[in-house]
């Protein structure tokens, strides 16, 4: 992980450490049709978040927009999915302290506070499935979201 990390110009926040302790990510796609989570996408490697990373601070939003990256892209903030539309976590933490996701629409240019904490999101995913608003299907391969019966307040967090 340090090995991962060297050359990013923050440091992991406590939540992020425990998360890519247990799992890096998806590293390979056997199915290149299997997207990862509904609305979440594919959670990717630490190595390739802190290439992310980098990519938007030196590339992102352009030139055209260069004074308005602070509007909507924060330094601190480390992408950790595959999407157009990132989820972002913030590293600008104390030790011990809660990590906020955002969502990011960097096409639309806008950010969202969408979790108080990483690990408030996992618990989300996982009582999605729990739940089954989220069912995989092996025969078609692909992720049957049940939307329309998700609770509005979960809606909401644009994290489903």
């Amino acid at each position: 992980m340090d090995a991962a990390t060297a050359g990013l110009p923050l440091r992991l926040s406590d939540e992020l450490r425990c998360f890519y302790r247990w799992h890096d990510g998806v590293l390979e796609l056997d199915d290149p049709e299997w997207g990862g989570l509904p609305s979440v996408g594919i959670l990717q490697p630490l190595r390739r978040c802190v290439e992310d990373h980098a990519d938007w601070l030196a590339n992102w939003p352009g030139e055209s927009m260069a004074d308005e990256l602070d509007d909507v892209y924060e330094p601190t903030w480390l992408p950790i999915n595959s999407e157009s539309c990132a989820l972002v976590v913030e590293c600008g933490v104390r030790p011990g302290q809660a990590s906020p996701i955002h969502f990011v629409d960097y096409h639309s240019e806008w950010t969202l506070n969408c979790a108080p904490s990483l690990l408030y999101a996992v618990r989300l995913w996982n009582r999605m499935i729990d739940e089954e608003y989220w069912v995989y299907d092996s025969e078609k391969g692909e992720w049957d979201d049940h939307y329309a019966d998700i609770p509005l307040e979960l809606r909401l967090t644009s994290l489903v």
